[in-house]
């Protein structure tokens, strides 16, 4: 998809004057074609049902804000217990259409059962976009007059785009969070690109690579697709037909297609989740502990060179490390350790990584240091998280012994 987006902005002109933004009509037709997206089903419910699933149990009732849920919110997707939780919920849903039928699948027909069933009060749902100041007339209006409400819950699914910078909404949605207990959480899911939420450390993350979006091979179906993609349309009326043929082309070239449906094109569409609790601010408190490498850190594993991270610590001694770990036990975050940078998880996004390089240090420990009084005991070699293979065999030869490297010795030493 983001492929896609980068083709069809490149046939159109720089000047943004002849451009127009889509309407509420027709960016509620574009996103109808992604309602059947499969990352919906195989994604994005089961990771939130397994990411709420210990805050729902610890909780009686549950407050959710969600922005830009559409005209249904993905929450009508969970199991009944999970609905049937949530008493509270408001919504930041700037387009006109999806906020007039969201309030109307909200506040169903009394002979019909409601998708949140425990609602005690209607629905707060704010034709406005989400703001980062909290203090402007729109923010404020969510929930109370002074804008003081606080949520367990507040989500973001797939309505992060435009929001800039990222973080500070991060950081928004964080203080609307309850304070006690601090098992409120800000979930995201995005589609495609990877945001970027600079040094927020996130509570879990993940990435869905399998999603796909099926469209009609149709003229008028691929124009509200391609418009909704490239988000906008030609503001002249010659211009926008020339471009719709020129974008049909685009999106027949780059998507697939399956023998047994011939009609449809495929576009693969990866889908990002990414989950922050109120901790998600204590990085600073670790970089006051241990040091901060500034430089980024090149690594040799191809998927992981082009992700980010929240930070990179650079440990010196055993001291180091145990504060990384205790740091990352108290605030329920992850961490990823570089060694010789293979992993493709030595580099993961929002997670601080461990560089290890300090620790290079290799060991030869002979029968005598080992405790062992058999004659055919061998030398140990014990090598430090930091060593190259390289300072291993050297090590090694110089006590006389030979370490089997296998068919990929820059993959580091194979043991036998």
């Amino acid at each position: 998809m983001e492929t896609l987006e980068q083709a069809l902005r490149q046939r159109t002109s720089p000047t943004a004057s002849s451009k127009r933004s889509l309407s509420d009509y027709q960016y509620s037709a574009g996103l109808g074609i992604f309602e059947g997206c499969s990352a919906y089903e195989d994604f994005i419910v089961p990771q939130l049902c397994r990411l709420i699933a210990p805050l729902f149990n610890s909780h009686m009732k549950i407050s959710v804000l969600e922005n830009g849920p559409g005209p249904k919110s993905i929450l009508g997707k969970l199991p009944h217990y999970f609905r049937q939780k949530i008493a509270r919920y408001a919504a930041f849903e700037p387009n006109h259409i999806f906020a007039t039928r969201l309030e109307k699948w909200l506040c169903a027909a009394p002979e019909t059962e409601p998708p949140l069933l425990s609602l005690e009060g209607p629905p707060n749902i704010q034709c406005t976009p989400f703001n980062i100041n909290r203090d402007t007339e729109n923010s404020a209006s969510v929930g109370s007059s002074n804008g003081n409400e606080k949520y367990n819950l507040v989500l973001f699914c797939h309505s992060m785009y435009g929001m800039k910078p990222e973080a500070k909404f991060i950081e928004q949605a964080l203080e609307m969070l309850v304070e006690r207990p601090e098992d409120g959480l800000v979930i995201v899911f995005h589609r495609d690109r990877a945001l970027q939420f600079d040094e927020l450390v996130c509570y879990k993350t993940d990435s869905f690579y399998d999603g796909v979006v099926r469209v009609p091979d149709k003229d008028d179906v691929l124009d509200t697709f391609a418009a909704f993609v490239a988000g906008f349309i030609m503001q002249d009326m010659e211009a926008d037909k020339a471009i719709r043929a020129e974008w049909r082309e685009v999106c027949r070239a780059l998507g697939n297609r399956e023998d047994a449906d011939p009609d449809h094109l495929l576009f693969n569409s990866p889908e990002t989740m990414v989950a922050f609790t109120r901790h998600a601010t204590a990085l600073p408190e670790l970089i006051a502990q241990v040091p901060l490498v500034r430089e980024k850190r090149i690594v040799k594993n191809r998927e992981a060179h082009f992700y980010g991270c929240a930070a990179t610590v650079r440990p010196t001694k055993i001291q180091h490390v145990q504060q990384c770990i205790q740091w990352a036990l108290k605030h329920g975050v992850g961490l990823t350790v570089i060694g010789g940078g293979h992993s493709g998880h030595c580099l993961w996004p929002n997670v601080v990584s461990v560089d290890m390089a300090a620790f290079d240090q290799v060991h030869l420990l002979t029968r005598e240091e080992k405790g062992e009084t058999e004659s055919d005991s061998h030398p140990l070699v014990v090598a430090e998280a930091g060593c190259k293979v390289t300072d291993i065999i050297h090590k090694s030869m110089e006590a006389g012994v030979t370490v089997p490297l296998g068919s990929r010795p820059s993959m580091g030493v194979q043991y036998a």
